[in-house]
């Protein structure tokens, strides 16, 4: 019993090597993401009028909470040394539950039964994967059709969301900040303590660099894997839930492609498949830089196919990042 304690101690004291090992790399990864939401700010201001007024970065932090929320906990199962492509339609699902249940349920059994929806999908991910030992990203290709599926099939129509105090809530804006953003930056503050002052977060990157040396110390691996794919996908059942409350509506076919845009905001801020590096703070920067560039084509009046040429181009750069 001591012998397997030490061990245990010794893949925790394992994963905080890693962490300190890793912080240079993040650092510059976090400088280059800083620099690079400069220069888009920049290029911005001179395209577009307006870029960098109030209500312009504000909208940009609105559309960037949902990217944000989903990222974040995307960025522990890639640290984890999984993938979660449901997560896009975990989003749609609990959107779609959410204004489903506004029409007559009370507030709490409404968000209760929303957020227990998307948990579902992440349960689900964890027997496929760590269980039956289906490979995570075909499985969580599997139940990311499901669950698109399981909205459809609640609404193809977008659903309005009813619930008045709901409703209320998410046009607050305290100190002039929107609630989806206070939502986001709450859960990146949770986010940043689980992942680098948490045990959690010390196992998370000793399984993902190690798996057989984390198990052989003693650790669990498959239940703490399993708790690490229930965690991504009770994010994106949040950002679901901010979602529905962004744009008072449920819809089946929204949070489209969000998987690929979540992967590239990890992978870009410092997330390498494979597991056991990423960070938290590098996911947020990268969210936003994402969001601003797609803002500024959406803004400048382009063709829709230019964001998509602008994710891809994304995406490309971070199959990039991920081969160093």
């Amino acid at each position: 019993m001591s012998t397997a304690i030490g061990n245990l101690h010794g893949s925790e004291k394992a994963g905080q090597v890693l962490l300190h090992k890793g912080m240079s790399a993040v650092t510059r990864r976090l400088i280059t993401l800083m620099l690079l939401i400069v220069a888009v700010a920049i290029v911005g201001a001179i395209w577009i009028p307006n870029f960098l007024s109030a209500n312009s970065l504000i909208n940009i932090a609105r559309q960037t909470s949902v990217t944000a929320i989903v990222a974040l906990g995307a960025t522990f199962v890639i640290i984890a040394g999984e993938i979660d492509l449901s997560v896009g339609a975990v989003v749609a699902l609990v959107a779609v539950l959410t204004a489903w249940m506004s029409r007559g349920y009370p507030l709490p059994v409404m968000l209760l039964v929303a957020l227990a929806g998307g948990l579902a999908v992440g349960a689900v991910n964890g027997l496929l994967a760590l269980k039956l030992r289906v490979p995570s990203f075909l499985a969580t290709l599997g139940t990311l059709s499901i669950a698109k599926g399981l909205a459809m099939t609640i609404s193809l129509e977008p659903v309005p969301v009813r619930n008045l105090e709901f409703i209320k809530f998410f046009r607050l804006s305290p100190a002039g900040i929107p609630m989806p953003v206070i939502i986001a930056l709450i859960l990146f503050v949770l986010a940043v303590l689980l992942l680098n002052h948490s045990r959690f977060g010390i196992r998370t990157r000793a399984v993902g660099s190690n798996e057989n040396g984390a198990r052989l110390a003693g650790l669990n691996t498959t239940r703490h894997k399993y708790a690490v794919l229930i965690l991504g996908s009770a994010f994106a059942a949040i950002g679901g839930v901010v979602l529905a409350g962004r744009t008072n509506y449920g819809i089946a076919y929204s949070a489209s492609g969000l998987e690929l845009e979540v992967i590239a905001a990890a992978i870009l801020g410092g997330a390498r498949l494979g597991g056991g590096v990423g960070s938290v703070v590098g996911t947020l920067l990268a969210a936003i830089l994402l969001t601003m560039i797609f803002v500024g084509i959406a803004t400048a009046g382009l063709q829709g196919s230019y964001q998509d040429i602008a994710k891809g181009t994304a995406i490309g750069i971070a199959i990039f990042l991920m081969r160093r």
